[in-house]
């Protein structure tokens, strides 16, 4: 009897420092997304900071029909395709522009943040490639140049479109991924924090509060 006594004394004493020492972690460890975000060195003045490049080529079509006196002369076509190149940048002004999420028992940091925009578009017009099939009766100096044009024209903002289109921002955070979880972790490790796992997310990714199982940490 005294023995199970003294054992479940122990137990109760044993859970009542576990569960001190798990508060405790959780009071010690304080995240200032502030200070995060003023001590990242590439931020740009507006504090937008590039997190990716992605490579594409985009191309596009046009066509002319020409019917004149009653005669059909043909119809004109013309491909244009021409190679980009898209930098995505998250904006990380405003009050709170990163969430930390605290997992304490799996010691593990969930960073949420904005998603990557598109930021800036090369369209390398040197690399320039142009098809054009001159209808039957036409010229196909004369009749493919407007078409061309245009299609130069429209380029940069077919490459942008394509650019903030779903499958290329899928890849786009996933490329970004890691070297958010870089910064995250070089935070920690200089707030003397060296045992926690980090994971990065966008706001985009997230799923409902009640299905996410992360607490907020502790912030100045």
């Amino acid at each position: 009897m005294k023995k199970g006594l003294i054992f479940l004394v122990l137990a109760v004493g044993a859970g009542l420092f576990l569960r001190h020492q798990y508060r405790s972690s959780r009071a010690s460890l304080t995240l200032d997304t502030r200070a995060f975000v003023n001590g990242i060195p590439t931020i740009r003045p507006d504090m937008k900071l590039v997190v990716a490049s992605l490579e594409l080529t985009q191309s596009l079509s046009a066509e002319s029909p020409k019917v004149a006196w009653g005669v059909d002369w043909g119809t004109t076509k013309a491909v244009v395709s021409a190679p980009a190149r898209v930098h995505y940048a998250i904006d990380l002004s405003g009050v709170r522009p990163v969430e930390f999420r605290l997992d304490s028992r799996n010691r593990l940091i969930t960073a949420v943040f904005p998603d990557p925009e598109v930021q800036a578009v090369e369209v390398f017009f040197e690399s320039k490639q142009a098809v054009v099939e001159a209808g039957w009766g036409r010229f196909k100096a004369f009749s493919g140049r407007s078409l061309v044009d245009d299609l130069d024209r429209r380029l940069y903002a077919g490459a942008r479109a394509e650019a903030a289109a779903e499958p290329a921002l899928r890849q786009v955070r996933d490329q970004a991924r890691p070297g958010l979880e870089k910064l995250v972790s070089a935070y920690l490790l200089g707030s003397g924090e060296r045992n926690l796992r980090v994971a990065a997310h966008f706001r985009s990714e997230l799923p409902g509060p009640a299905q996410f199982p992360f607490q907020t940490a502790s912030r100045n």
